[in-house]
């Protein structure tokens, strides 16, 4: 995190752990350093079982919006 925002590690720590109480992203390892995180969203896209997509939306003729 620090290297994408080009901040330095307290900041870059702050980002993660208010991302990670949101529940925007997850801490994986257990660890207290070097820990790894990730954004489940993200990854349930490439998964098994991605999200459904919703339906399309009809219009009022009939057709899909």
């Amino acid at each position: 995190m620090r290297e994408l925002t080009g901040t330095t590690y307290p900041a870059a720590n702050n980002l993660v752990s208010r991302l990670a109480e949101r529940g925007i992203v997850q801490e994986i390892t257990g660890y207290k350093r070097n820990r790894l995180f990730r954004y489940e969203p993200y990854i349930a896209l490439f998964g098994e079982n991605p999200p459904e997509e919703p339906a399309p939306k009809e219009t009022t003729e009939g057709g899909v919006k």
